[in-house]
């Protein structure tokens, strides 16, 4: 028996479910992920067999359309059914239909549509897996309750029928297997109470590192930042592109003026396309730095600005430090919602940052927020159940 994994999107979409395939691995599974071409050389680091699945998304094709993944200048209400994500859906299903066998397990991420099809057609058994705080939300009892769908909705619906009646020889058969597991990976304090959710297990965060950072160690200029008092701010906005980086950069050097404090940046891919001989780059608070740990950074910052993207939000939590989310589109505008609403930092618009408020907002709470929720409730391990579960099930 295979366990065939499948996501697609950025990092926040693959390091979970690395982390899962890792952990069923070293469980003696046959594990094999099928996931975005440019996620492929991170999954070797994690010795992890990949199967090429879906568009591929890398820092440069990301940056390349940063402003796709902005919903205050790009709402998703706006975009409309093409036949880009026509085709793009329909290979990413015959894809699946053609690597999976009945004897396989799939185990799939739940911004994958069809996947039921595509167990039904294949044979095989399969597991279902939301990853961020909105994703277990039953959109069948929203729709009923809505006047009207959303054109999108609409084309996957008639493109579902067509494959249907390519696959299986009817539109309307939608007898699909329903999955073994449904898996969330957050906590019960995660999901957003005023939606009604589909049945599933909530496991906690799935949380993954880089094996490259096992023999990590802090570059000398952040270990004397983080030598200063108060604790620097950190700037960490991962794999979320954006159309202004240095407008970006520019105001929060600005909060860190004003605060006094050194402000770490950890480039990622939001921040890789500044020049770093540029002026900004020069600053004499700013301390740029590449790829690194987060687990590790968090706990020594008195403050960090996130995107509030699920994983870094949750290393970010977990770390204790004041939180200042700016959420620019999906999951990140419910998970800051969640997040303001225990106490766990504070949600600013993105391209209304103010520095004078944001500084003196920080500079009257210098005392963290997470940490004491943290420690009163600590984090189970969520790879660790699912893991159990998989065993139990599959």
């Amino acid at each position: 028996m295979r366990l065939i994994l499948a996501t697609k999107g950025t990092l926040g979409d693959h390091l979970p479910m690395m982390g899962l395939g890792r952990a069923l691995q070293l469980e003696g599974f046959d594990v094999r992920l099928a996931c975005n071409p440019a996620m492929h050389e991170l999954a070797s680091r994690a010795a992890l067999n990949v199967i090429p699945f879906g568009e591929t998304v890398g820092p440069r094709e990301a940056t390349d359309r940063s402003s796709h993944w902005d919903h205050w200048l790009q709402p998703p209400e706006l975009v409309v059914w093409n036949e880009h994500y026509r085709q793009r859906i329909t290979d990413q299903i015959l894809s699946l239909v053609a690597m999976l066998r009945p004897e396989d397990v799939l185990i799939g991420t739940r911004n994958l549509p069809l996947l039921g099809l595509a167990a039904r057609v294949s044979g095989c058994r399969w597991v279902e897996v939301g990853l961020n705080s909105g994703s277990m939300i039953d959109y069948e009892c929203l729709k009923a309750s809505r006047r009207e769908s959303h054109p999108w909705a609409a084309g996957l619906e008639q493109l579902e029928a067509e494959l249907r009646e390519q696959l299986l020889g009817s539109r309307d058969d939608r007898d699909d297997p329903a999955p073994l597991l449904r898996l969330h990976a957050v906590p019960e304090t995660f999901v957003p109470a005023n939606y009604p959710q589909v049945h599933c297990i909530r496991t906690g965060f799935w949380c993954f590192e880089d094996p490259l950072w096992q023999d990590w160690s802090p570059p000398a200029a952040l270990e004397q930042a983080l030598a200063s008092s108060p604790a620097p701010l950190g700037l960490a906005f991962s794999s979320q592109p954006l159309v202004d980086p240095g407008l970006v950069l520019e105001n929060h050097l600005r909060v860190a003026e004003l605060l006094g404090q050194p402000l770490i940046l950890v480039k990622g891919w939001a921040f890789r396309s500044l020049d770093s001989s540029s002026a900004v780059f020069q600053h004499p608070a700013l301390v740029p730095v590449e790829a690194l740990p987060f687990r590790w950074l968090f706990p020594r910052l008195g403050a960090a600005f996130i995107h509030g993207g699920m994983g870094t939000l949750a290393a970010a939590i977990d770390g204790g430090c004041q939180l200042v989310i700016e959420p620019f589109g999906n999951d990140q505008f419910l998970n800051a919602r969640l997040a303001l609403e225990q106490g766990l930092g504070w949600a600013v618009h993105p391209h209304r940052f103010d520095p004078e408020q944001v500084a003196a907002l920080l500079a009257q709470a210098r005392a963290p927020l997470g940490r004491a929720v943290r420690s009163a409730a600590p984090e189970p391990d969520g790879i660790a159940l699912a893991v159990q579960l998989m065993k139990r099930n599959c």
